[in-house]
């Protein structure tokens, strides 16, 4: 795209940048600071603020649907921009909601059931490049010190990577067969996303705080 959006989350607008012209363009204002962003296939932006997840049309700024309320965290959206992932942050329970955003109006599909084996202190939400899985680590993790593996669209968990203690950061490999993950131990460790065995790990000299693989895998 030739638009950049910014959220400024000591501030409530979202800042844009002309990526041709490198000029910034007039700042959308939004309810509270917004602590994520994402891009419908119409062009449309969802945002996560601090209390709020909303769609809202950029040339103006109007809010196009309000997705009630939340408190921060991080939006995924799947390749074919059809399904919204929202996973929440902080202390409590680790909240997971997928949303169907292939019409006009979004239509919430599945959260997080009450109770369930979710964990909680949400830390980190991933999804596969081919859509078809995501994972949210939480600190307190999913059936024990793990991060669970979902299918997507069904929402069922398809197993678990075994990380230890306190979960924290989850990202998959561009052909999707690999998982890394961050735990209390700091170090980096490798899954198989098939079977979910372990494939190695990695010493870092502190605590990683965020993953990114490249296309080169």
């Amino acid at each position: 795209g030739n638009t950049l959006y910014i959220a400024n989350s000591g501030s409530n607008y979202i800042g844009v940048i002309d990526l041709e012209s490198m000029q910034t363009k007039p700042r959308i204002f939004v309810k509270s600071p917004p602590n994520d962003l994402e891009v419908a296939a119409d062009g449309s932006l969802y945002v996560l603020t601090t209390d709020s997840l909303s769609r809202i049309a950029p040339a103006n700024g109007r809010e196009l649907w309000d997705g009630g309320a939340a408190r921060g965290g991080e939006l995924a959206v799947n390749g074919t921009k059809d399904r919204l992932y929202y996973a929440d942050y902080g202390i409590g329970p680790a909240n997971l909601r997928q949303y169907d955003i292939s019409g006009d109006t979004p239509v919430e599909l599945w959260r997080t059931p009450v109770g369930s084996t979710s964990g909680a202190n949400g830390r980190d939400l991933a999804i596969s490049h081919d859509g078809s899985f995501v994972s949210f680590a939480a600190e307190e993790g999913q059936i024990g010190d793990s991060v669970a593996l979902y299918s997507s669209p069904q929402m069922a968990i398809e197993g678990i990577f075994e990380t230890g203690s306190a979960p924290k950061e989850v990202t998959f490999s561009p052909d999707d067969q690999v998982a890394y993950t961050v735990d209390e131990s700091g170090d980096i460790k490798s899954w198989e996303t098939e079977f979910f065995s372990p494939l190695g790990s990695f010493e870092v000299d502190d605590e990683a705080q965020e993953l990114l693989v490249d296309r080169t895998g």
